[in-house]
């Protein structure tokens, strides 16, 4: 997300002491899902395709959640005392997927730690892509049950 979030540093997750991280949207502020569809309307225009493909697989990689408490505090504001920043960044998704299904499109992700703590917060990505645990290839597992 970098190269899309240069010129937004108020989107920028920023750390305990402030500092940004220029490729992780803060996605505990509301503005940025209404950013990130923004970003996702104007490539559907261009490109005609059936699925819009997140990604999501990286959003944390080389940190950890506790260097960003505004994620910790905007999940359990929304979703109370046992919620965890997974929860949060699961209805992140959850709601680009909403917004994608709205235009007849189907979402795919590729995650596989993205269950949540709450089952009624689990991911409902059309279908979540992973890699297999010591083979170095990946899978890609359909999700009907919470497809809706």
């Amino acid at each position: 997300m970098d190269t899309y979030l240069e010129n937004h540093p108020e989107l920028q997750l920023k750390d305990k002491d402030g500092v940004a991280s220029p490729p992780r949207l803060d996605i505990s502020r509301p503005e940025a899902l209404t950013y990130y569809t923004s970003m996702v309307d104007e490539a559907l225009k261009v490109w005609d395709t059936r699925t819009w493909h997140m990604g999501a697989d990286e959003y944390m990689i080389g940190s950890s959640y506790p260097d960003y408490p505004q994620l910790q505090a905007a999940a359990t504001a929304k979703f109370g005392a046992t919620a965890t920043p997974d929860d949060l960044f699961v209805d992140f998704i959850n709601q680009v997927n909403a917004h994608v299904k709205a235009q007849g499109r189907s979402l795919r992700i590729w995650n596989d730690g993205l269950t949540g703590r709450n089952p009624a917060r689990r991911t409902r990505a059309r279908s979540a892509g992973s890699w297999t645990p010591g083979t170095g290839r990946s899978s890609c597992a359909t999700r009907s049950r919470n497809c809706g």
